[in-house]
């Protein structure tokens, strides 16, 4: 697959991807079905435009640990400056080509979560010992039993897109709700669970359902994900475990 287009848009990211793999797919004369799935996350800050007018703007992956702690910085300027709690947004485009007999058929959907986060706390992640216990909870949570028992690569910071964790933000108590369901109530683990999976894995089930009827129920029994959701939630030293 060649470089992806240097844009902030998922959507023209995951449509580039799609429009890749079917080329590729294409050329193999040999394959009469083929199911193609791709998808691009993006985090996305409110920042400040020429003329002091806030929106929020897609961000990409960040070039240094510096950077990260510069936007939890900016994150609080802005706050502070609009008086408005402070936080971030998640958007995941995922699509799926299906070839068969008759053609192509595309399918393709937008996931997104709002997360708001605690003030004071938020503050701390500015200092530079509050940034490094952020980078030390990191680098725990993903070399964690969760993630190494299933297989999972490691992650850096510096792969995700802001180099912001969901999951670590949760785990430091950091996170105060979840598109407008807070921390204490009943429904937040499950609000969690799904953010995660935007996150981390950014493919709607909508775009594969047709191929695989039950896609939403083994999302919800998937147990990796739901060991991930409720280890971030318990916090402290349970969380890395």
């Amino acid at each position: 697959m060649g470089d992806e287009p240097k844009t902030l848009s998922t959507q023209r990211v995951m449509h580039f991807k799609l429009e890749t793999a079917l080329d590729s797919v294409s050329r193999a004369s040999h394959r009469s079905k083929a199911l193609i799935i791709a998808s691009d996350t993006m985090t996305s800050t409110c920042v400040a435009d020429t003329d002091g007018n806030f929106a929020f703007f897609n961000r990409g992956k960040p070039e240094s640990a510096e950077e990260i702690q510069r936007t939890f910085r900016s994150m609080t300027l802005i706050a502070q400056r609009t008086k408005t709690t402070p936080g971030y947004r998640v958007e995941s485009s995922s699509g799926s080509v299906f070839i068969g007999e008759e053609g192509p058929e595309i399918s393709t959907a937008i996931q997104s979560c709002r997360i708001s986060l605690d003030q004071g706390r938020l503050e701390n992640l500015c200092t530079e010992r509050g940034f490094l216990g952020y980078l030390e909870k990191f680098h725990k949570f993903y070399s964690s039993n969760t993630y190494a028992k299933a297989g999972m690569q490691s992650v850096d910071p510096l792969d995700l897109s802001t180099g912001i964790s969901l999951p670590v933000l949760v785990c430091m108590d950091i996170v105060s709700s979840i598109d407008g369901v807070g921390r204490g109530e009943d429904a937040f683990l499950k609000k969690l669970t799904c953010a995660i999976f935007i996150v981390g894995i950014g493919i709607s089930p909508v775009v594969i359902k047709r191929y695989c009827p039950d896609v939403e129920v083994l999302v919800n029994q998937w147990q990796w994900l739901n060991n991930v959701a409720e280890r971030a939630l318990q916090g402290g030293v349970q969380c890395i475990q």
